[in-house]
């Protein structure tokens, strides 16, 4: 019988790399040594962070940071975005009917939810009504033809607050949707 940790580095750092993320953490509680190697194996890391949207990660990699905490800084914010693009988080009307886990994932940025609020436009831009609702909006036009707006969104607890979001909504040809969320 073999013990694992006589086994070159560079063996247990391809038995590992199999691993998904779950279980990579479940692996690391196994031992105080699984746990080090784990830890601090910047290449095990940094192939997790192939799995992420480079986008996401290509500042982070420049300021050079360890794979591992750019891994940990990304890996909440990319679940959360491909779950939505995958439809779990759609049609949501107010923030506390989104499923529990995504408060786990951790905080998400201006531009993710940017991100976000584009994918939605997308995913349903037959949907979207051509005259902004009355309810809970302000809007005005200018003389480019262009529709301003104000929503705010409330949650139903209202633990969270408002969400103060502006659009700018263009109704020519070119069905072009621009939002823009201020926290």
């Amino acid at each position: 019988m073999c013990d694992f940790n006589s086994l070159p580095p560079e063996m247990i750092l391809a038995i590992f790399s199999f691993l998904d993320t779950h279980s990579l953490c479940q692996a690391s509680q196994t031992c105080k040594d699984w746990y080090d190697f784990i830890y601090n194996s910047d290449l095990l890391w940094k192939g997790k962070c192939y799995s992420l949207n480079q986008e996401d990660i290509k500042q982070d990699i420049e300021s050079g940071l360890w794979w591992r905490s750019i891994f940990i800084r990304n890996y909440g914010t990319n679940l959360i975005k491909k779950r939505w693009l995958e439809g779990r988080y759609s049609q949501t009307k107010a923030l506390d009917e989104l499923p529990s886990d995504i408060n786990h994932l951790g905080p998400l940025s201006a531009d993710t939810w940017g991100y976000i609020l584009d994918m939605e436009v997308s995913r349903n831009r037959e949907s979207i009504p051509r005259e902004l609702p009355k309810w809970g909006s302000r809007s005005s036009s200018n003389s480019n033809n262009i529709m301003r707006a104000s929503f705010t969104a409330i949650s139903k607890q209202q633990h969270l607050g408002t969400i103060p979001c502006q659009v700018s909504v263009v109704p020519s040809d070119r069905s072009e949707f621009t939002f823009k969320v201020i926290l």
